[in-house]
């Protein structure tokens, strides 16, 4: 299993002008990543298709992101949680080009997404340090 693919949004007028990179290096995750900001650039994904696993790291607002991994065609969920959060208060997140509204735990910080983006795309697993949902 390696990482083969990786796309971004890049959404002008209602259009998305995304791109796709073949064999991606952490340095273009991490620019991919760096560079949402949950208006025109509002998720990053990385996997492998033929494998059938990712990683979706969607919203950048106010340094504010959803990350989930999915194994054998959506089959397996894996979402990313901030502990210091609660589930019962609600924050908007612009992910995918559209408005969402998601559990308070489910926006992580910059910093929680890179860290399991990193392990992600070294380990093609979820960070065994950080608290996973499935």
């Amino acid at each position: 299993m390696y990482i083969a693919e990786a796309s971004y949004d890049n959404w002008k007028d209602g259009k998305d002008f995304g791109n796709d990179i073949n064999m991606p290096s952490w340095n273009d995750i991490e620019w991919m990543i760096s560079s949402l900001n949950g208006d025109d650039k509002t998720e990053v994904i990385f996997g492998n298709s033929e494998e059938k696993f990712y990683m979706y790291v969607g919203g950048g607002a106010n340094r504010k992101y959803i990350v989930y991994i999915s194994y054998n065609e959506e089959r397996k969920f894996y979402n990313l949680r901030d502990i210091e959060k609660k589930e019962d208060k609600e924050e908007f997140l612009v992910v995918g080009g559209q408005e969402g509204r998601f559990d308070a735990n489910e926006c992580v910080s910059k910093d929680l997404a890179m860290k399991a983006a990193k392990y992600f795309f070294e380990n093609l697993k979820p960070h065994p340090d950080l608290k996973w949902e499935d």
